[in-house]
Formats: C-alpha cells, sequence, structure tokens
C-alpha cells in the first residue's frame, strides 16, 4: 500500500518526527519517513522521490534546522511541483528563508510552540480523514475525469503522411504513462486512458504535432512531419510543457484517491526515414525516435531532452543539467504565448504617427519620469479613443506584438462587458488573464495563491491576496473578510490591486491594456482611478485605455486622474490615408490568393478606396465581400471587377456590409454564428456544444467553427484544455445577434442560461448579473429574479450604485408583474 503522509524533516528533528508518525500511524494514517522506509539496496533519492511522488500530503517539521536544510528545500521543490498539499507543522520560531516562504505561504499551518503537540496533531486527522479512500468513491472519480476529458473538446482532423524513402528533419516528443494502481477497475481506468488520449490530441493540434503512433503506454508525436518549419523544436518543447502541465492536474484529480498516472516525457531532434512496409501507411523510422523513448521512460515526472534540443531552445525555456549531454526544463510555468496571441491576417498599414507615440510612450517609461508628490513616479495614461472598427485594439496589437515581447516587459490586460457587467468585472478578467484562471476553472484559494506567487514573493502583495482571491470569488477563509463591513472590503480590494501592481513592477516595466471602457462601470472606474493615483512605484506604470468617444447614455468617456500623479494624453484613431489603404487592399488580396499577386485594376482599385473612405475594417470586409461574391476575381495577374462598376453595389454602413457577407455562409454556419453571439463577445467552446446540445441543433461545430474563423468572423485562442473564441469585431457580433428570428431568441437565451449554470458552478455568484441578463431575455422571470436579488446583493456589497438601481427597478417591476414569485 503507497504511503499517504510524507514526513519531511531534518535528521536534528528525528525525534519530533517520529512522535508525529507514531500518533498517525496508531490512528490508522499511512506515514513514509526516512531513513525507517528507504528499502534496502535502494538509493534514498530514488526512494525520497517516489514516495513523495505517491504521497497525498506532505508534512514538514518546521524548525531552524529544516530552515537551513538543503535537502528539505529539494523535498519541498518536489512536492510543490507535483501539487502536493503540504502542512507546515511549526515547532520553533524561526524567521524563514526566502525560499522557504516562497513553497509554504499558500498553506494552512499548525503551530505547536505554545500548545501540545498531540492536541495539533488531532486536528490534523480531522483534515485527513476529509481524504477519501478510492475503493468508498470511485463514481465521484469517474465523474471528474469525464469532466476533464469533455473540456479538452478534442475534434477529428485529416492527417498527412510521408511518402516511403522520403527523408526529413524532425523533433520527435515521446509520451511514457503508467498508472501507479494495478488493480483499478475497469471504468475508472477507461475514464483515465480517454483523458490522457484527449490531452494529448488537444496539444498536438494546439502546437501542429503529427501523432505517429500509440499504444497503451507511449504516444510518439512528430514536429515537422507534414510541414518543416524553423520552430519545430520549440514548438515541441512547448507542448510538453504544456502536457507537463495537464498530467500534473490530472494527478492532482487522481491523487485525492491514492493513486497517480506516472508519466515521462522525452525529446529528440534528427533525421528520420519513411519505409515501404507493404501496409496501407508507410512506417517512419530514425535515431530519434530510439532516443526520445528512451528518455521518456528514464524521466520521472518531468521533460528531459538531447543537448541538440536544449541548444536550439535554451533562450526560451529555463533548463537544468540532467546528465551527460541531457537536460530537464527546470520551470514548467511558461505560459506559451502563443497560445494567446490572435492571428490577424491583413497587413497594418497607415499609423505610423500613431505607433511612434505608443513606442515614445514605452522609452519615456524605461527612462523615468517627473516625481508624483510622493516622490515616486508619475504614471504614463494614454487614451486611445475612435469610432468602432476604427482600429484601435489592432494598433495596440500590433505595438505590443513588436515592442513589448521581451521578458523585461509585463502587459496586463482587462476588459469591459457590454452587458450586465458585475462588479470589477475589468479587473477579474485582467487577473485571470495574468494568472490563467478560465472562468469556471473552480480552482482553489491555495491554486490561486501558488499562482500569485510565482508572479512575485512580495510579503504585502500575499497579504492582500484574500482580497484578490474575493474579486474572482474564490474563498480564502480569511477572518478579515468576516470582521470587515462591506465598505472596508470594497477598500481593501483597492489597495489589494494597488498592491499588485507595486509588486509585478519592481523589476519589469509594466504595461496595462484595459479596453472597451465606454462600457466602464463605477466600481471599475473608481478603481481606475484609486489605483493609477495612490500606486507608488520606481518605475512608472503605463496603462493605455482603450475606448470609443461616447458611452451608451451619450455623455463623454472621461477618468479623474489628478496630473500630480500621471501624465495623462490622449490620441484620437482616425481614418487612414489612400496610400496606406491601397496597400493594405493589396496585401489582403495576397493573402486571399495565397500567391504573390495583389495587382489590382485601377478603376477597381479607386472603387474600393472610394467606398472605404480611411476605414480598415470596412475596407478589409468590402474586399472579401466583393472576392466571395465573385465580383472582384483576379484575371492575367491582376483583379479586376467582372461587373460594370454601375451593377457593383455596396452597402452603405458597416452593420449592412457585414450582413451581405453573413446571408451567403451555408445556412448552418449562420446558425451556429448567431448562436454563439448569445453567449456574448467572447466564449468557450465547451460552452457552444452544451447550448448546441440543448436545442439540438444540426451541423458539426468544429467544422463550421473552422469555416468562420477561416472568414474571419471568429479569432480562436488556442489552448489546451479548451479552445475560446472571440468575435473578430463587435459589429460582426452585433450583426449576427440582429439576425436572431424572435421566436428563436428567448430559446436561446434560455438555453445559454442553463449551461452557464451547469458550467460555471463555482462561479455562480460572479456571474449572477449575466445569468439574470439571459433568464431576462428568454422571460423566464421567476428564474430572474432569484439571480437579479443575488446579483443585487453583490453591487450593494461593492457599491456598484448603477448596477443596483438598474436591478432594483427590474426587480420591482417583475415582482410587481408577478405576485406569487
Amino acid at each position: 500500500m503507497m504511503p499517504k503522509i510524507f514526513i519531511s524533516h531534518s535528521p536534528l528533528d528525528k525525534n519530533i518526527a517520529h512522535r508525529v508518525v507514531s500518533y498517525l500511524e496508531s490512528n490508522g494514517q499511512r506515514c513514509w519517513i526516512t531513513p525507517r522506509d528507504v528499502p534496502d539496496n535502494t538509493d534514498p533519492a530514488d526512494a525520497i522521490i517516489d514516495a513523495i511522488d505517491s504521497a497525498s500530503w506532505m508534512i514538514l517539521v518546521l524548525s531552524e534546522h529544516s530552515n537551513n536544510s538543503p535537502q528539505v528545500r529539494r523535498e519541498l521543490e518536489r512536492a510543490v511541483s507535483k501539487g502536493i498539499t503540504i502542512i507546515p507543522l511549526i515547532i520553533e520560531t524561526v524567521e524563514l528563508a526566502k525560499w522557504m516562504q516562497y513553497y509554504i505561504s499558500a498553506h494552512q499551518w499548525f503551530d505547536v510552540t505554545s500548545v501540545s503537540l498531540e492536541k495539533k496533531l488531532s486536528e490534523l486527522l480531522d483534515l485527513f480523514e476529509t481524504d477519501k479512500d478510492v475503493s468508498t468513491d470511485l463514481s465521484s472519480l469517474t465523474d471528474d475525469l469525464d469532466k476533464l476529458s469533455l473540456a479538452l473538446d478534442t475534434a477529428e482532423e485529416e492527417t498527412a503522411h510521408l511518402l516511403p524513402g522520403e527523408k526529413r528533419k524532425v523533433t520527435v516528443l515521446n509520451i511514457h504513462t503508467e498508472l501507479s494502481k494495478s488493480d483499478l477497475p475497469g471504468s475508472a481506468r477507461q475514464s483515465i486512458s480517454k483523458t490522457i488520449d484527449n490531452l494529448v490530441d488537444r496539444y498536438l493540434k494546439a502546437y501542429n504535432g503529427y501523432l505517429d503512433s500509440r499504444n497503451k503506454e507511449t504516444c510518439r508525436c512528430v514536429f515537422g512531419l507534414e510541414h518543416a518549419r524553423e520552430d519545430d523544436t520549440r514548438r515541441a518543447v512547448r507542448c510538453g510543457i504544456r502536457l507537463f502541465n495537464g498530467f500534473s492536474e490530472l494527478n492532482s484529480v487522481l491523487r485525492q484517491k491514492n493513486f497517480t498516472v506516472n508519466f515521462g516525457l522525452g525529446i529528440a531532434s534528427g533525421s528520420i526515414e519513411v519505409e515501404q512496409t507493404g501496409k496501407d501507411h508507410p512506417e517512419s523510422s530514425g535515431e530519434p525516435f530510439a532516443t526520445a523513448e528512451t528518455l521518456s521512460k528514464a524521466a520521472s515526472n518531468e521533460l528531459l531532452s538531447t543537448k541538440s534540443v536544449y541548444k536550439v531552445s535554451k533562450d526560451q525555456f529555463i533548463w537544468e543539467k540532467h546528465s551527460k549531454d541531457i537536460y530537464r526544463i527546470a520551470d514548467y510555468s511558461i505560459a506559451g504565448p502563443e497560445t494567446k496571441t490572435l492571428s490577424i491576417r491583413s497587413l497594418f498599414v497607415g499609423r505610423d504617427k500613431e505607433l511612434s507615440t505608443l513606442k515614445e510612450l514605452l522609452a519615456r517609461q524605461k527612462q523615468g519620469t517627473d516625481k508624483n508628490r510622493r516622490d515616486k513616479a508619475k504614471h504614463l495614461v494614454l487614451g486611445i479613443k475612435g469610432e468602432a472598427g476604427i482600429g484601435k485594439s489592432r494598433l495596440v496589437h500590433e505595438f505590443t506584438g513588436k515592442n513589448c515581447q521581451s521578458e523585461e516587459i509585463l502587459l496586463l490586460k482587462g476588459q469591459s462587458l457590454s452587458y450586465a457587467q458585475p462588479p470589477y468585472w475589468l479587473w477579474t478578467t485582467l487577473l485571470r488573464n495574468l494568472l490563467n484562471i478560465e472562468l469556471g476553472s473552480s480552482i482553489s484559494y491555495d491554486q490561486f495563491l501558488t499562482r500569485l506567487s510565482k508572479m512575485s514573493h512580495d510579503e504585502k502583495l500575499i497579504k492582500s491576496a484574500p482580497f484578490l482571491a474575493e474579486l474572482l470569488s474564490i474563498k480564502s477563509c480569511d477572518k478579515r473578510l468576516e470582521q470587515l463591513d462591506n465598505k472596508a472590503i470594497a477598500l481593501e480590494k483597492k489597495i489589494a490591486v494597488r498592491t499588485l501592481f507595486q509588486a509585478l513592477s519592481t523589476n519589469k516595466q509594466m504595461v496595462v491594456i484595459l479596453e472597451d471602457l465606454h462600457w466602464i462601470d463605477s466600481t471599475d472606474k473608481e478603481m481606475l482611478e484609486f489605483v493609477v493615483g495612490n500606486c507608488d512605484t520606481d518605475m512608472p506604470v503605463a496603462f493605455l485605455l482603450l475606448y470609443r468617444p461616447e458611452r451608451k447614455d451619450g455623455s463623454r468617456v472621461e477618468f479623474k486622474i489628478h496630473p500630480n500623479y500621471a501624465e495623462r494624453e490622449e490620441i484620437q484613431i482616425v481614418e487612414v490615408d489612400d496610400k496606406a489603404c491601397a496597400t493594405l487592399a493589396q496585401e489582403l488580396l495576397k493573402a486571399i490568393s495565397e500567391t504573390s499577386m495583389g495587382k489590382i485594376a485601377p478603376d477597381a482599385e479607386q472603387f474600393l478606396l472610394d467606398h472605404s473612405q480611411g476605414n480598415p475594417f470596412f475596407l478589409e470586409e468590402l474586399v472579401l465581400d466583393l472576392v466571395e461574391s465573385k465580383t472582384l476575381a483576379s484575371q492575367e495577374n491582376e483583379w479586376i471587377f467582372t461587373k460594370s462598376l454601375k451593377e457593383i453595389f455596396v452597402p452603405e454602413s458597416l452593420t449592412d456590409l457585414l450582413q451581405s457577407r453573413l446571408d451567403r455562409l451555408p445556412e448552418t454556419w449562420k446558425d451556429l454564428l448567431q448562436f454563439s453571439s448569445v453567449l456574448g463577445m467572447e466564449f468557450q467552446l465547451k460552452l457552444l456544444n452544451m447550448l448546441t446540445e440543448r436545442i439540438s441543433a444540426t451541423g458539426n461545430v468544429i467544422t463550421g467553427l473552422n469555416g468562420l474563423e477561416n472568414k474571419q468572423m471568429l479569432l480562436c485562442e488556442r489552448s489546451a484544455f479548451a479552445n475560446k473564441y472571440l468575435f473578430r469585431h463587435i459589429l460582426v457580433h452585433d450583426t449576427a445577434y440582429s439576425n436572431i428570428l424572435e421566436e428563436n431568441l428567448q430559446k436561446l437565451h434560455k438555453a445559454a442560461a442553463e449551461s452557464i449554470e451547469e458550467l460555471f458552478t463555482g462561479d455562480k455568484e460572479e456571474i449572477s448579473g449575466i445569468l439574470c441578463y439571459h433568464y431576462e431575455k428568454a422571460a423566464v422571470i421567476p428564474k430572474a429574479i432569484e439571480w437579479g436579488m443575488k446579483a443585487l446583493k453583490i453591487a450593494v456589497k461593492n457599491y456598484s450604485n448603477e448596477e443596483a438601481l438598474n436591478l432594483s427597478d427590474k426587480l420591482e417591476n417583475w415582482l410587481g408583474n408577478n405576485p406569487e414569485t
């Protein structure tokens, strides 16, 4: 039977450590302690690694000795990397080393310096007894794994094979897995295998890898098989890092039932050759396959690579020496920014002046600014104003993509919501983006704190962490949240965000991008003004604020930012000139034809310039519309009109132009776009799947989404566990939504509300206003009242006065018309 509790201690504290073991084992708990449990003729280091990997808990006997013990540090590092819960048992008062603070700050402490050891151990027993054995709760395990497997959103895709005799230089990623329990029931084993298969499939799709072979314990993946690219090796490593984190997440579920998946990842590069074997498909072979397989079997829940892989990717990842010519990844927390980068096909033109302004802002930030009244840096606030479709987000996307990719620059991004915006939504989106926490992920406070600690070890930040967690509806059980009134908690949340900015800007330039501020509510606006006016840093923070000139009610977008604490500027994005538009049209047509042919007949070019009137988004949509309708076609290396100019109709507004493109979509794609629009500007694939199942929609969802992505209606953020889609532009979303028939609208909003309730079980409080909105649109008033009451309570609690007044008016009306409710 595998150990449940690993005891980490300094040899000088062995007497107390053995008292802990004696007490726990006499009460039915399994423990592992060195040197007692190291088998004969076994390397102690190997035994310790095996014991930690199979443990559910680690008790750290914390003293001055363990605080300075290299062995204890290695044990804690291993436990943290495996997601094992650490319980510090403090036996004497000690000033913790910084590394010790980092590893144990997120965990519950048991202090025995002033009470008896046995009393605290009895409290520990209550904690351990909640960890049920697998034999008593297999059904919940299967349910958890099924949910995790469904979240992967796998899809069938065509694969390509090399021709017999062809040679190619590739990078091979080999994955070796085996279960720690051989007597696992078939249903649970099947769920685990399904999850592993889906996990591998999802990562390979995200990183354009090829599944060369798969059996019970091994998957062999090849990068560079279909098309050789310069980044084959780096993509393989990123895929391996994602797989490591995916397996760790899987083990966090399995470990609660006292078993794990042992895994190893091996990467090698070199030449392979395809041989004709007489089978339906030729088989490939070569030294990289054997080397990657050997490494994966030698790896103990880690990623190992050859020296050649290390050399190519050493600047992108953090490695450490494992053995001769073998390296292991030392940091698995890399975010993989390419999974968050949206693909924008058209060329960016005509914004040289605006780009120069942004570059100058970055240079001024690095050089420093004047001091504020507290002798700290004045922050830099740049408002970027422009009408819908003029290119505000595109400008910032281009600027950050080319100028903010250095490790010395930290990007933070938040966005306002156009409807039913919960309090602090702008800042919760920023936090979720920073810590990579998807809405609905339901992570624990310990997991939240671990992610936060990776960003900064600042003591003030850790102290403020419960209030940051409260923004995300993550319960910390911090007593201050019970003792303080709502007004004090609201202030603490502001202070926590300020502290986060101060901690993150210590060693980096920080650029904060806040989008769609024409929809900002009072809580978010007050938070922004508080942070800018009260965040004292040595280096100024650069705030990029994106908004339209007017809010929904016609008022101007304004912020109270005092000149003593920030330097504020504003630029207005206007139409681009004809030369830039002509270049944009040419490059777009090159992309459409997938050739270097972008020459446009003079009359066609002038027609495009006259009708787009300097609006890049209108020009792009007009070109796409004309090409899709075969009005603009390539003949003899030139794009010409197939009709006379008098016969060509161009809608006057962007909305009408988009409507023209939507009307030509296949019916199932058009339906899918409309279904998606009910979920908002962005949505998770698994949420859309749930909605389409509820309404019994026809058509393949993945095929439709791929088609809409190719048509530039949707953009996709691909990640390992769940793809997220975004409408390319708010006008695309609004046009699709306005096309929904009235008789279908209520049905769709009802399906959306029910899907959100089912998927985001842990975040219902945070999104109660959104659920109220959907049930209102669905005309399910009792449910709208139920969620509206919860949203009102939250709005009042957070002093979100606009939202509170709006909700109270609605609730009064609903209750007056529905006395039974």
